[in-house]
């Protein structure tokens, strides 16, 4: 076991989390100091930091050198952050002609063609004005020109910017939030009509890589992998994921699996490996530790540009980079020193990164493994090299899922309990797939040899995708439905914390507070679930053009749709339920029918078909979901009250027939009606005295 390190042998920490801070306190909403305060502040701190270097050889002043570069490092976080856009510079809702330059590829969605782009300009009349900012484009799947636009390409057109929606159901991933945080506020639809080609301006570099990625596509097409293979293949080597269905990205993060689809660590080591080895002759040459150096990191960070520069690719790159200057200039480098450097130069560099969960999980599985693997690998002493390697993948998967458990928690509400197995399975069939499609770019000339290694790499993928679905299928393959609240996953953090500290001294009393603090958890977990399963719910979500309606009671999940065939609700509308399905964790799920509906299964609440529609009793609260064009033999004298009247696509009947037979105490005007109809339906009701929730324009309603 490697010696204990000091904090103040590692130097780059106490840089960090000074800065770390500034970086949390631009980023929260308290800070309402203006930037040129805090410009002028920073610009204080180094002045300090200048002066305190006449007194730094005088003991009892020292501090104030500490002083100085902790308040300049927090201040220039903070400072950073504020430079970072925070809203957008285009109107929204409004026409715009402007020159747009293409930031990637097109991607080929399902229903459009989307991309990345950067407005250069917008004119109008009278001027230009310059605005550099990115958005999201959307191009028509019959415009076979935009199908040919490439990366760098600038395009002049006239379109409409509007504001990226939000998210509308419970739970779900918050898409504008997400690229907010990338300074990406609007998106654009464009006509076929309203755009016209100019020229092209790429920078060569990121072009050759894209153009690499599209050409190692088309080489494992041509060395024969099926469809779903390929989009695996292509994941796992060069972190382009557009080709996996959801299906699969499901298994692969249900399993634990995921982080061998997000190029990291892994595959910069194994690219390092390689290209070590390949350069082996430049050991036997004079200065030959400088160049073979100088080749590799130029290797890495090819490979960096090649897959996107994510940021867990970023860390890992600029963490070999260090160490390999370590090792030609003969210097032992300290691990934690070179981890918080690369976090420290990434953050310099877009402080950003710091919201990505890609970029906190990569890093704090990266310290938990040094940290913790030693710890773990030495309790078992394994005899048998073969199990011995055995015994180090699974002390590896150990030490980096204790890292990482707080915020997988905290992220994902869910927590694969078979996550050794997979890694066991999964991390051995990765690093295969990896070498055998290097080799098959290697060999790529030779016909012969595509097929070859073609067919190998489809074998080992398939064996990875047959492995995980088992492993998926397994009885309580995953614990769902965990939901952490921040005093939780503070206490999570502290149990962790704590464990590292009683590896260190074996203190008994240590161990006792890591106990206590997982028993708070728990019973703060333990209060939460009973709450859970006593809650009733009823939710209608948000699904463009459709019904979808969630009954929720004694842990017990039911969706209503207007689907009029048997669907697996979970599958058809995962982007709007997934979310809310894992924070209720329903073991059961069942799937209703409101179009073809005849019987009725047992069931926690009542569905009654009548010449009228649907009748919905729930727990004493009375849903009625008018149908069909004829209310008239269902008209009485007295209309009857009902707690939740939801008017949806189904329903061809006037308001004003329909509130003859039903008395709401509330309205609900869902999704599947359009919004300008939903709109004319809102002034109907208003002239009635009556206001309503519109799920389409307000989101999901939840009672």
């Amino acid at each position: 076991m490697s010696e204990s390190i000091t904090y103040k042998q590692i130097p780059f920490l106490r840089l960090l989390l000074p800065f770390v801070v500034g970086i949390a306190i631009g980023l929260s909403p308290w800070n309402t100091v203006i930037p040129l305060v805090w410009l002028l502040v920073t610009s204080i701190a180094a002045l300090l930091f200048v002066v305190s270097l006449w007194f730094v050889e005088n003991w009892q002043y020292r501090w104030l050198t500490g002083v100085a570069v902790n308040a300049f490092l927090v201040t220039s976080g903070i400072l950073l952050v504020s430079q970072v856009q925070s809203e957008s510079k285009i109107a929204a809702n409004s026409e715009a002609s402007c020159v747009v330059r293409l930031l990637e590829p097109v991607n080929v969605r399902s229903s459009s063609v989307r991309v990345m782009a950067n407005v250069e300009y917008i004119a109008n009349k009278e001027s230009r004005k310059k605005i550099d900012e990115d958005v999201l484009m959307y191009f028509s799947l019959s415009d076979s020109l935009a199908l040919k636009l490439k990366y760098g390409n600038s395009i002049a057109l006239k379109c409409k910017f509007n504001s990226i929606p939000t998210s509308k159901n419970p739970a779900q991933f918050n898409y504008s939030s997400y690229l907010a945080k990338k300074s990406v506020f609007r998106s654009a639809y464009i006509s076929p009509e309203n755009w016209i080609y100019l020229s092209s301006n790429a920078n060569p570099i990121i072009s050759k890589a894209f153009d690499l990625r599209e050409n190692l596509t088309t080489l494992f097409a041509r060395g024969g992998l099926s469809e779903r293979n390929l989009a695996v293949a292509t994941a796992l080597t060069s972190g382009y994921k557009a080709l996996l269905d959801s299906e699969t990205q499901r298994t692969f993060s249900t399993t634990g699996a995921m982080h061998i689809l997000a190029v990291s660590g892994l595959h910069v080591g194994v690219i390092f490996i390689v290209f070590s080895s390949i350069l082996f002759f430049f050991d036997r040459i004079r200065n030959g530790k400088f160049y073979k150096a100088i080749a590799l990191i130029a290797m890495l960070w090819a490979f960096a540009v090649f897959t996107g520069l994510s940021p867990s690719v970023l860390r890992a790159t600029l963490m070999f980079s260090l160490v390999i200057v370590g090792k030609s200039l003969s210097r032992n480098s300290n691990i934690y020193n070179t981890l918080a450097s690369s976090a420290f130069v990434l953050l310099v560099a877009n402080p950003m990164f710091i919201t990505e969960v890609g970029f906190q999980l990569s890093y704090l599985a990266v310290l938990s493994i040094v940290f913790f693997y030693p710890h773990i690998y030495v309790l078992i002493y394994v005899r048998n090299k073969y199990f011995d390697k055995v015994w180090a993948l699974i002390a590896v998967s150990t030490a980096a899922q204790l890292g990482t458990l707080p915020l997988t928690l905290f992220y994902f509400n869910q927590f694969p309990n078979y996550f050794l197995i997979t890694n066991i399975i999964a991390i051995p069939l990765a690093t295969l797939i990896i070498y055998f499609s290097m080799l098959l770019i290697v060999f790529s000339p030779i016909q012969l040899m595509i097929k070859f290694f073609g067919w190998l790499l489809n074998a080992v993928i398939e064996l990875l995708n047959i492995s995980l679905g088992f492993i998926d299928t397994l009885p309580f393959s995953s614990t769902s439905g965990i939901n952490l609240g921040i005093l939780q996953l503070i206490l999570l953090f502290m149990a962790v914390i704590l464990l590292g500290i009683f590896f260190e001294s074996k203190k008994g009393k240590v161990l006792a507070l890591v106990l206590g603090c997982i028993l708070i958890t728990l019973s703060i977990k333990t209060v939460n679930y009973v709450e859970l399963k006593d809650k009733s719910e009823i939710a209608i979500f948000s699904v463009k053009g459709k019904t979808l309606i969630g009954i929720l009671q004694k842990g017990e999940l039911s969706f209503l749709s207007s689907d009029s065939l048997p669907i697996n609700p979970l599958k058809v509308y995962s982007d709007a339920i997934s979310g809310y399905h894992r924070i209720t964790g329903s073991p059961k799920v069942t799937h209703l029918s409101l179009v073809n509906y005849e019987s009725n299964p047992p069931l926690h609440f009542s569905l009654q078909q009548s010449d009228a529609g649907k009748i919905v009793i729930f727990n004493n609260v009375n849903i009625y979901i008018p149908q069909g064009d004829n209310l008239k033999a269902a008209i009485s004298q007295k209309p009857l009250i009902v707690d939740l009247l939801i008017l949806s696509s189904m329903n061809k009947n006037r308001i004003e027939d329909v509130l003859k037979i039903v008395t709401p105490k509330r309205v609900i005007i869902d999704s599947s009606v359009s919004e300008w109809k939903a709109d004319a339906i809102s002034r109907q009701l208003i002239a009635y005295g009556i206001h309503c929730h519109k799920v389409s324009s307000e989101g999901a309603f939840q009672l």
